[in-house]
């Protein structure tokens, strides 16, 4: 088999540091001792592991006329900038540069999913300073600090010692789906929440009641009053009145929308862009996983497609990728919904079947000609050719071998048919 481009590796990677990234954030930030100055550096410090070219990576954030930023930072001619705001006002901005030239990307030399990643790191900056914001209203007993909370985006809510809300504001009732706080104080805060998703809150919850600490940062799905679901993120403290714990308070964000960007972002990290199939770097990635299971035989189908490079030489670009795209439709029909399907190269794709012995697998080959034959029938476009190989791993058998055995049984086909790329 051709050595395939590894885009996909570095798309899946960026997943990967992505997460790392968010989960060190929420570590900085859950910290009692982490000042806003020592959080603040942090957002720049740990962002140069989260880029492709860490060495040369830079990054410099401006909020509330401070700055923070890498011990190596400089201008550069290869930067991408965010805004940070609080409720549609600027109150900042974050900078990520590299400091040498590298080839291009989707952005400059940077990928889509860095682009995502800048962004959401610049949300989750403006709630920090927001949540600040909000706990120093909160600190206040003057009238007007009350009023103001009653008026900002987050929800604020108190609930005494069994969980009854006994205050909340406007912004909690219209994320619950309410237009009035009245209609939901009184109802215990689980009663939003889907019945599987109840135990971790009432854990932190208890625990924060019982020893006074401080519970972590919560993300739940809650059940609006139209049953609808929405996804929160919840920032719970005890809440002490002269001196005795009485309750709960803290503040509730509505995280769908960023909720609905991490899932494009892990679906741009798995998917072929082309094709909208699996790409390499996640069928590598399964083939690691499914090797270690135990549901064997596994077996392998690889497809080439013939003559691509004829296609892009004599009708361009466009016509070659309208050939694989019918060809990811003629094999996503042949398979089924458990197979991962994927394109691990230009010309080349690859099946990974769970549970498949080798008669099975000719006969998923089988059913893939069946389905070429019907296709080429039908459309007036000139037919597609594919070459076909298998290969199977019995118990305890590596799935590189597997792999192998795919590949030579299509070169053998290639050979007998005098075919080149």
């Amino acid at each position: 088999m051709k050595d395939a481009p590894r885009e996909s590796d570095s798309k899946l990677s960026k997943r990967v540091k992505g997460l790392n990234y968010f989960y060190d954030f929420s570590k900085l930030v859950a910290s009692k001792n982490a000042s806003p100055g020592k959080i603040y550096q942090g957002v720049v410090d740990l962002i140069p592991p989260a880029w492709q070219y860490p060495e040369i990576t830079c990054a410099k954030l401006v909020i509330d006329d401070r700055e923070f930023s890498t011990t190596n930072f400089k201008e550069s001619k290869w930067q991408q900038k965010g805004d940070i705001s609080i409720n549609r006002a600027k109150i900042g901005f974050l900078i990520v540069g590299y400091l040498l030239k590298k080839p291009e990307a989707d952005e400059g030399p940077f990928l889509n999913e860095e682009r995502y990643l800048l962004n959401l790191v610049c949300e989750r900056v403006g709630q920090f300073a927001k949540h600040r914001q909000i706990k120093a209203m909160l600190q206040e007993d003057d009238v007007k600090y009350r009023t103001m909370v009653d008026e900002v985006n987050d929800g604020i809510y108190i609930c005494d010692l069994n969980g009854t809300l006994i205050y909340a504001n406007r912004a909690l009732a219209c994320i619950l789906g309410f237009e009035r706080p009245a209609a939901i104080i009184g109802k215990r805060f689980l009663e939003f929440l889907p019945p599987d998703k109840g135990n971790v809150l009432t854990e932190q919850y208890q625990t924060a009641m019982s020893s006074g600490i401080n519970s972590a940062l919560i993300t739940t799905e809650v059940i609006k009053q139209d049953s609808t679901s929405a996804f929160i993120e919840i920032n719970p403290a005890t809440f002490i009145k002269d001196g005795q714990l009485v309750g709960n308070q803290g503040v509730v964000r509505d995280i769908t929308e960023r909720k609905q960007a991490e899932a494009k972002f892990e679906h741009l990290s798995t998917q072929d862009s082309l094709t909208g199939l699996y790409n390499r770097a996640f069928f590598d990635a399964e083939m690691k996983r499914v090797e270690r299971g135990r549901q064997f035989p596994i077996s392998i189908v690889r497809v080439d497609v013939a003559n691509l490079k004829n296609v892009n030489d004599v009708k361009g670009h466009q016509a070659e990728d309208k050939l694989l795209k019918r060809v990811a439709q003629v094999l996503f029909k042949s398979f089924r919904g458990d197979d991962i399907v994927a394109r691990i190269g230009r010309d080349e794709f690859a099946m990974l079947l769970q549970n498949v012995d080798e008669d099975t697998a000719d006969e998923t080959i089988k059913r893939i000609r069946e389905n070429l034959q019907e296709y080429n029938n039908n459309e007036s476009v000139p037919a597609i050719r594919l070459f076909i190989g298998a290969g199977t791993a019995k118990k305890k058998e590596g799935l590189l071998s597997a792999l192998k055995q795919a590949d030579k049984f299509i070169y053998l086909e290639k050979k007998k048919n005098k075919y080149s790329s």
